[in-house]
């Protein structure tokens, strides 16, 4: 009886200790198969933004020009509907550090545009060159808000360019391993328009871009044959830099 009593207890106190992880069970080596299998992602592409923006802008009413100095950090998502065209959407924060004689609080901002490659030539020789040439079409909206105690800036951004390409790379198979895979420059004229208000203390004023006619230019670097880190220069007369990271699958 004595045993048995033991038994008993020895088996409810390993019950006691096991109980709170019968609804934690892991699932472990499980299924192979899902609700959805996906074949590829061959139109996706992902990335990451970074800008530092310098522009000039000018309150209405005002004859004098301010600088606008910002710092701004995006994640990127991209869909090919067709080989030559991406639409892309961004996401992130914006820290205005400088709006004039005033340093802002830290906000959000997003963007929506297009990518569309309209014309290309493949250039075989010489064989140092062999790369391909296009002519790629750009345009993307996007806005920056912020609002901090007392202060607030509301910012639209209309932006479009057209710049030619020349992309150098590896045609050779043997070559695709090496990084970097290939190199692409660019160039081009652009227009940027700003669209903008500003509440300081209860003061209001709207602003514009000083210059809305300008260039761009820049390098990617292919690290391999589906991810590429780049470098640009928006010049509106003052200089934003743009630094991007893309994955295409």
């Amino acid at each position: 009886m004595r045993q048995a009593l033991l038994a008993a207890t020895a088996t409810l106190v390993m019950f006691s200790f096991l109980q709170p992880a019968v609804s934690e069970t892991s699932m472990g080596a499980g299924l192979r198969e899902s609700l959805v299998t996906q074949d590829n992602l061959d139109r996706l592409s992902v990335g990451a933004d970074y800008l530092r923006i310098k522009r000039d802008i000018k309150f209405t009413g005002e004859n004098r020009t301010d600088p606008v100095r910002a710092d701004a950090y995006s994640l990127y998502v991209g869909y090919d509907p067709f080989a030559w065209l991406t639409v892309f959407a961004t996401a992130g924060a914006i820290e205005f550090k400088e709006i004039p004689g005033d340093v802002y609080d830290s906000g959000s901002r997003w963007s929506a545009g297009l990518n569309a490659n309209l014309w290309h030539i493949n250039v075989n020789d010489p064989i140092f060159m062999q790369g391909q040439c296009s002519v790629v079409a750009m345009a993307e909206y996007g806005e920056y808000n912020i609002d901090g105690a007392g202060k607030s800036v509301t910012l639209g951004d209309t932006f479009a360019a057209l710049t030619v390409n020349y992309e150098i790379y590896a045609e050779d198979p043997a070559k695709k391993a090496v990084c970097p895979y290939s190199l692409r420059m660019s160039a081009g004229p652009a227009i940027s328009y700003w669209d903008g208000s500003a509440r300081i203390y209860g003061e209001r004023g709207s602003f514009r871009a000083d210059r809305e006619a300008g260039v761009v230019a820049g390098a990617d670097a292919y690290l391999s044959h589906n991810l590429a880190f780049g470098c640009h220069v928006h010049y509106f007369g003052s200089a934003t830099v743009n630094a991007v990271l893309r994955y295409h699958f």
